[in-house]
């Protein structure tokens, strides 16, 4: 009994490819346990009885979590408000621009036109939600070795 425990255990041991420690941590994991945020307050009185009062907050962070940081994750409404603006800018170039005396063919076109300005910002949502899933499951799952400071994926 006490073998095949030993056997079993021994099956969920990892070791770094280049040195072939077993000092190994998620990237996620090293990161975290790198980082700390502070925050204070401070109260000062001054000689001639003004009194002060200050906040601040920020980050620590040791190397290494510096070196493991996660991927910078772009923010998919940005860059789709921004071609929703670009795409309603040409079509409202284009509108104006139409007859006064439209007929109802040509109301049509425009209204279709204007529908159509919100699909390359869907499709751009969509495309960069995509890539930042596939960016962070890359990451997650990805070790470091302790050791000797290799970064890779285990099998």
């Amino acid at each position: 009994m006490e073998d095949n425990q030993n056997i079993r255990l021994n099956q969920n041991i990892h070791f770094c490819a280049s040195c072939k420690s077993e000092n190994i941590q998620k990237l996620a994991l090293a990161y975290m346990s790198g980082s700390s945020q502070t925050k204070g307050v401070g109260l000062g009185v001054g000689i001639g009885g003004s009194i002060g009062l200050g906040a601040g907050m920020g980050t620590n962070q040791t190397l290494l979590s510096n070196m493991v940081a996660p991927p910078k994750i772009t923010s998919p409404f940005v860059g789709a408000l921004g071609i929703w603006f670009l795409a309603f800018f040409i079509y409202t170039a284009l509108a104006v621009s139409m007859p006064q005396n439209m007929n109802i063919l040509s109301s049509l076109l425009v209204v279709i036109a204007f529908v159509a300005t919100f699909w390359p910002p869907i499709k751009f949502y969509r495309y960069l939600t995509a890539k930042n899933k596939t960016l962070m499951e890359e990451y997650n799952k990805k070790y470091i070795c302790l050791r000797c400071g290799n970064i890779f994926k285990l099998d």
